[in-house]
């Protein structure tokens, strides 16, 4: 599948349901953070699932975890971190454009951030694109060299 296309729902979804693996390129972070201070976007930030813990790349831990479900109905996690370490952070205006509230991290669920931080890595490599490769003939060839 061509970049677009593929979502976290298909790479978890089609795996699971099927026992099939999607190839395809997911979209980039689109966060402005990502953009602009890659070292502070969301995939930075260490996630303990199991301790429902966040962990910026500071070093500071999160206060809350709260799931809920976004407007498409998708499961995401809202994290925020403590207001007084935020406002004293050197780095604060790399992480959060907010001048007074704490810096706000939101994520997917479990299975479908893992899914897309796999999946944004791997389509970095050598080996990615040479399967990716294999269906689209040139026109794959030539769209690919942007990813890259």
């Amino acid at each position: 599948m061509d970049t677009g296309y593929v979502t976290a729902e298909h790479l978890v979804n089609s795996c699971t349901q099927y026992d099939v693996e999607i190839i395809g390129p997911v979209r980039s972070d689109p966060s402005w953070q990502a953009r602009n201070n890659p070292k502070f976007a969301a995939d930075k930030f260490q996630s303990d699932w199991d301790q429902q813990v966040a962990t910026c790349p500071m070093g500071q831990q999160s206060i809350t975890w709260s799931p809920r479900i976004d407007i498409s109905g998708q499961p995401i996690i809202d994290i925020r971190f403590p207001t007084a370490a935020c406002r004293a952070c050197r780095v604060r205006r790399r992480c959060t454009h907010s001048k007074k509230d704490p810096c706000g991290l939101t994520i997917r669920a479990q299975a479908f951030q893992e899914a897309l931080q796999t999946r944004r890595q791997s389509q970095q490599t050598p080996e990615f694109l040479k399967v990716y490769q294999q269906r689209g003939g040139d026109y794959l060839r030539y769209a690919t060299r942007s990813l890259f």
